[in-house]
Parts: C-alpha cells; structure tokens; sequence
C-alpha cells in the first residue's frame, strides 16, 4: 500500500479562515503535503470555480464543506452540491448520503472557555447513525481546551505545548460506536490561521506540520483529478487510513495488519476470525505503543512494533505515544466471528 499524507478541515477568507486558496497552497507545496482538503462553512465556492485539482503535479487540492447546524458541524466531502445551513442535522446526513458523499462529525466534544466566553461545539445528535466517522483529533480544540485567561501568552507562544492529544470522551465514544459499525476515525487541523495583528499564531504552514490524517492506497497517484480524488475518498470510506500528530515525528512507515493464512486484514477491513490469525504492527521509531481490543488495553510495550496472536473476535486498533506526546493512531480493524464455527 502506498501511504499518502494530508491535512483535513482548512478555512479560507472565503468563511472564517485569513488566507486565499493560493496562499493554502503555497503552504502545501512547502510542507509536502501529498493533499489538503478546503472546508468552508455551507459553501463550495471553490469547487465550483474549479479550483480543485493538482498543483505542480505534487499537491491535489480537494473542496469539502463544513455544514453548520447552530453549533454542530458535518464536514462533508465528495459532494458536488452544497448544503445550506437551515437543515437540521439528520436532514443533512441523509442529503451528504444521497449525493454519495462521506459525512465525518467535527470536534464532537468541542468546548471551550475564553475570558467571560463560553463555546459548545459538541454534537448532540447521537441518534444519528448513518455519519461515515469522526474527527476523532482536531488540532485547535486540542489546543484552546487548555488556554486560559491567565496561560493564553505562553499558549501563543508556544502553542505545542498546550497539545494533550484526541479527547477521551472521544476515543470512548469512538471505541463504543465501532462496536457496532465501522466508524472511521479521521484528524482535522481546523486551520484558521488566525493571531492577533502583526502577530499569525498558526499560519498554515505552521499547522501543516501538526495532526495529518494518511491514508493508503493500492497504487500510485496517477496525477489525474478524478481518479486520485476518488481514490482519497474511497481510502477515507473505507477506513484505510490513520492519524498522527507530525509535529514530533513523522508517522511515515507506520503500518498495522491482521494477516491468517488464507486472508489479511489493513485498517479499516473487516476479516474472520481464525485461530492463525496475527496482528502486526510496525512503528518508523520506537515509542509506546498500545493495542486495544474493544477499547480496552490488550498490550502496552515501549518498542517499535509488535505481533500477537489474535485470540478471539472483536476490534482492534492501535496507539502510540513519543516524547510524553500522543502520536499515531489507527484506524481498527474488525475481525468477526466464524459463522460456520459450531463451538
């Protein structure tokens, strides 16, 4: 599989963002980025100025939108028409469906405090079960969760320093919901490249270096539009993807598999159960690394891989931590019972 690495979830001037599709791009090319999708709130204006495309046959630039329910937002992506605000939420979900588009919930237990200002972006719609995934890491949540009246210099100063990783009621969720589905567990950036004037706090170059969805693909980019955008969104369909927080190393060379002697299984496949079944991870540097099964720890090793046998149905996915920061985690592989196993 090829792995292929992007940042998700990026405003421009167009919403809320402080910065032109060219300025976007230019901090794509100069972070190798291999893609990036635009996301501005209840609109496709870029797409449908035919923006998209390949940018000096390194960058594919892909249109999304961030549909805005009061304060409860769907990214929605490979979709061709926009969706206006007033829909509720259940309204938009099954309008992304019926275009055959992917919906991801954003910052789902986004909240913060600022001075005397309080914001709830969480989502409360959880009886809505037809979402492709979750952000399960975004980066400016991550970020203004711990920044308080009293830290915000140091926090802008040093905005790493406030990153703890994806949410724990998040992950919970997550873990919780793929018990029952596939969900797909996707990062955002949530780029705004906002600051106080003259001072760009995160520029987008600069968040182009933080959390980075992967995703991998059975062939090379063939630098044609159509057929690399549809690649993208088949990879994120199909939960053949991961997240990492590249700030403190690159994710590049992290793999994860469940392989039997007759089958094998990357992130986001589906695969029976049986008893020659073996999960392997590999890790580009050492770290700690974790394997859940069913959200609950089944290994933890500081190493740069491991194998196990993999003993009975369930999901697993898989984390790592480096330098006391949160840093790559899978998307689960789901392995099912044996239908023709009688015992």
């Amino acid at each position: 599989m090829i792995d292929y690495k992007g940042a998700i979830h990026i405003h421009t001037k167009l919403s809320d963002g402080t910065g032109d599709l060219s300025q976007i791009v230019k901090a794509g090319l100069k972070t190798k980025l291999d893609f990036l999708i635009i996301s501005d709130h209840n609109h496709l204006q870029y797409k449908e100025q035919g923006r998209e495309g390949w940018y000096e046959d390194r960058l594919l630039v892909l249109v999304g939108e961030e549909v805005s329910h009061s304060n409860e937002h769907i990214l929605a992506l490979g979709i061709q028409t926009p969706l206006p605000e007033h829909l509720s939420p259940a309204e938009s979900l099954k309008k992304i469906s019926e275009q055959n588009g992917l919906s991801f919930l954003v910052h789902p237990y986004g909240k913060y405090r600022v001075f005397l200002r309080s914001r709830d972006y969480s989502w409360k719609n959880w009886q809505e079960n037809n979402f492709s995934g979750i952000e399960i890491w975004s980066y400016m949540f991550d970020w203004i969760a711990k920044v308080k009246l009293y830290n915000l210099p140091y926090y802008f100063l040093f905005p790493e320093k406030a990153i703890n990783g994806p949410f724990y009621q998040t992950l919970r969720k997550w873990d919780e919901l793929t018990q029952e589905r596939p969900v797909v567990g996707i990062a955002g950036v949530d780029a705004h490249a906002r600051g106080f004037w003259p001072i760009q706090v995160f520029p987008y170059a600069k968040l182009f270096r933080t959390v980075l969805t992967h995703v991998l693909l059975p062939e090379p980019f063939e630098k044609s539009f159509s057929k690399d955008a549809q690649r993208i969104y088949t990879a994120l369909q199909q939960g053949h993807c991961y997240f990492a927080y590249e700030k403190i190393k690159s994710a590049t060379g992290f793999k994860f598999t469940i392989q039997g002697a007759q089958q094998t299984a990357i992130m986001g496949d589906r695969i029976t159960f049986d008893p020659s079944l073996q999960l392997i991870v590999t890790l580009p540097h050492k770290a700690q690394l974790r394997i859940l099964h069913n959200g609950m720890p089944l290994l933890a090793a500081y190493s740069d891989g491991a194998t196990i046998s993999v003993r009975k149905p369930g999901v697993y996915r898989v984390d790592s931590y480096l330098q006391g920061k949160p840093w790559i985690f899978s998307n689960p592989i789901y392995v099912m019972p044996d239908e023709n196993d009688s015992s």
